[in-house]
């Protein structure tokens, strides 16, 4: 591996192998950094878990360059991965288990369109259907072969305040979650990135967006030292919300209107949640068991947003990448 000295940022599984993604330190097979001059560069790091081995993968990643891939996500075919920071530019690649394709070209071709730039891939998913990629200044659906700018529309619902104008600052999307209905979709400032906004999230439902943000408590909607929503994980009928405020990790819940803040459960020394996830009850007593609900839907996610956050205090006390 030459993950040596960074970090991961995202990991998703693909049938037989988990892919993961990030920064990394260490030289390059390629020669980008190499052992012999004993030059460490940060790059684009990527690489492939069987559940015994790791296979680096970096050295293969079109136009490295010293920056995070921060997102990653499967759709039964192939993965999907993004990134940026160097020189203010995203990148995103489609990766088959074979091989790598680059299409930051046909991304950044269709922000274009609208005079938007495409700076940094923050977070992606798919719903069975079609892809959302989002990041800093931008939200795109992705369909296997076009691109379509949803950053109009998602600005209009938000409004000014929580606008993904880049030229602004760099509001970014952080997270996105498909329910099996509609889209939600939460951000603030970019992950690793502390900047002076405060915390959003809308629902999409594949034609239009609603802001939902009035429901956010309004110590996380209204952080004197900024907020921002770093994930998003669908239970069931329940959200949950994972991010920063005031430099402190904070969670909460959404089940239709009604919201229930669940960070008193999170470790004052926790500086962020940057993954939520869980499992599905596997019997029909389970949903009857209040206690057995419980642990299925609750203390599953918050069992691995300990980890989660554990590892986010790792990274956010190093040299984050920075615009």
């Amino acid at each position: 591996m030459s993950w040596h000295g960074g970090d991961v940022f995202a990991a998703s599984y693909g049938g037989r192998e988990w892919l993961l993604s990030g920064l990394g330190s260490d030289w390059l097979p390629s020669g980008w950094a190499s052992r012999s001059t004993g030059r460490l560069s940060n790059h684009l790091a990527l690489a492939l878990f069987d559940g015994y081995n790791f296979t680096d993968l970096s050295g293969d990643v079109p136009n490295q360059w010293d920056g995070v891939l921060f997102a990653n996500a499967w759709n039964g075919h192939y993965w999907l991965v993004g990134g940026g920071w160097q020189g203010n530019e995203g990148v995103l690649y489609r990766y088959n288990g074979a091989n790598i394709t680059d299409l930051t070209s046909e991304l950044d071709s269709a922000m274009w369109q609208r005079g938007r730039q495409f700076h940094s891939v923050q977070a992606i998913a798919w719903n069975g259907d079609y892809w959302l990629v989002g990041g800093v200044g931008f939200l795109a659906k992705y369909d296997g072969q076009n691109f379509t700018d949803l950053t109009p529309g998602l600005n209009a619902a938000l409004g000014r305040r929580h606008s993904l104008d880049y030229l602004s600052c760099c509001n970014a999307v952080n997270a996105i979650a498909w329910d099996g209905t509609s889209w939600q979709i939460g951000g603030g400032a970019p992950v690793a990135t502390p900047e002076p906004l405060t915390a959003w999230t809308a629902s999409y439902d594949g034609v239009s967006f609603t802001d939902l943000t009035s429901l956010i408590p309004s110590y996380i909607a209204n952080a004197r030292n900024g907020s921002s929503i770093l994930t998003a994980y669908s239970s069931n009928v329940t959200w949950f919300f994972g991010g920063y405020a005031n430099e402190r990790g904070f969670l909460f819940s959404l089940t239709n209107s009604a919201v229930n803040n669940l960070s008193k459960m999170i470790n004052d020394t926790v500086t962020c949640v940057n993954w939520i996830g869980g499992w599905l009850p596997t019997s029909r007593q389970s949903f009857l068991n209040p206690i057995t609900a419980f642990g299925s839907y609750l203390l599953a996610p918050i069992a691995v947003i300990v980890i989660a956050t554990a590892l986010a205090i790792r990274y956010r006390k190093q040299n984050c990448p920075r615009r």
